[in-house]
């Protein structure tokens, strides 16, 4: 919550890769690419059950205010969530990217995903899905929960809540979520 950096302000990933799991990148300032998260060539990440909110990245269409991947690099994002209000896509690949089961929004036009993504099954922009999320400095009072959202058993049909139901997007759901 809060941070800056040139380059993936929450996460930056180089050509190891990771896993990003039940996490909440927000209000983070990348002043080149990727507010929230960066993923350098050569790397593959895997993206679940996580959020991107209110990231910004540079102004340019090829920034990624939420998620920047670079060339030779492949990210997968499942069961995510990315809302913001920017003049650049929330989702930038230069690479290879693979989006199914998120939600993406952009409030300012800027548009949700751009580059090189195959976008899979249940994409949508509903933009409604998060609850109590602020930046405000303190990410100990952002909850991020789904309570009465589209987002509650939307996922991947293939990941489970820990109660055994069809996953919820965002950070509460699958089987680490806090549902």
């Amino acid at each position: 919550d809060d941070n800056s950096a040139s380059d993936g302000a929450a996460l930056a990933f180089s050509s190891a890769g990771g896993t990003v799991a039940n996490a909440m990148m927000a209000c983070n300032t990348a002043t080149t690419d990727g507010g929230g998260i960066y993923a350098e060539a050569g790397g593959s990440t895997m993206m679940v059950n996580s959020v991107m909110y209110s990231n910004t990245a540079g102004t340019s269409s090829t920034n990624g205010s939420q998620l920047y991947v670079g060339t030779g690099a492949t990210i997968r994002v499942v069961n995510g969530i990315a809302q913001a209000s920017t003049s650049s896509p929330l989702l930038y690949s230069a690479g290879t990217g693979d989006l199914s089961y998120t939600d993406l929004y952009n409030g300012s036009g800027g548009g949700t995903y751009s580059g090189s993504w195959t976008a899979g099954s249940g994409i949508t922009g509903t933009g409604s899905l998060l609850s109590s999320v602020t930046c405000d400095g303190n990410p100990w009072n952002d909850d991020g929960s789904l309570a009465g959202s589209d987002g509650v058993d939307w996922g991947d049909t293939a990941i489970t809540d820990a109660d055994g139901s069809r996953s919820d997007l965002g950070i509460e759901g699958g089987p680490s979520g806090t549902w």
